[in-house]
């Protein structure tokens, strides 16, 4: 477990991720023809998404691999894909993991800067980073 200053930056990093994470939505109806037929659609879509996933993923799991071996430790991804048969199981999933990390970083990086685009539009940011704004195509 992180303890001082590298627990708190870790802290700070799970928050962002978080925050921009819900802010995508906000930010793709801004730009929408139809903002409130836009939000609810995104917002069922992505309700309906997580529940299938998850649920889905936990059936599989308990009825594929034995709850002892759940129970042991270790990812129960790589226990499931381990009694499945699939060699380096802990490399794949490590590596899907990675994928969809960079993923996320991508879209936040495109959210982050379409904030600053807007708040420029705006009139909202410093002066010092307004001049770095401006130089976004219109």
């Amino acid at each position: 477990m992180p303890n001082g200053l590298s627990g708190m930056w870790f802290a700070v990093i799970v928050s962002i991720f978080s925050y921009l994470s819900i802010e995508m939505i906000a930010i793709a109806a801004g730009e929408a023809k139809e903002p409130e037929k836009a939000v609810k659609k995104a917002f069922r879509a992505t309700m309906f998404r997580l529940l299938v996933f998850y649920f889905l993923t936990l059936t599989l799991i308990v009825s594929i691999a034995p709850i002892s071996e759940i129970l042991a430790g270790g990812s129960p991804f790589v226990t499931v894909m381990q009694v499945i048969g699939i060699p380096y199981a802990d490399s794949i999933l490590n590596f899907v993991v990675i994928v969809a990390a960079l993923s996320a970083m991508n879209s936040q990086l495109y959210i982050s800067t379409r904030m600053m685009f807007s708040l420029s539009r705006a009139g909202r940011p410093r002066k010092s980073s307004v001049r770095c704004v401006q130089t976004v195509p219109r």
